[in-house]
């Protein structure tokens, strides 16, 4: 690779992305909720079972 800085980059979480990322979703479904379920087609039993996970 010829710049793996690029890839440093890549691999944080950046406030700003996650803030565009969800302002895209809002403006493209009207929030998270309808992405989830219009997007991908999760069921709400499924949206229930992720939550139930834990983080990390």
């Amino acid at each position: 690779m010829r710049d793996p800085e690029l890839v440093v980059s890549l691999q944080g979480v950046r406030r700003e992305y996650l803030e565009a990322a969800l302002a895209e979703v809002r403006a493209g479904y009207g929030g998270l909720y309808r992405y989830l379920t219009a997007g991908p087609g999760l069921d709400p039993r499924a949206l229930a079972a992720l939550r139930k996970r834990p983080v990390g």
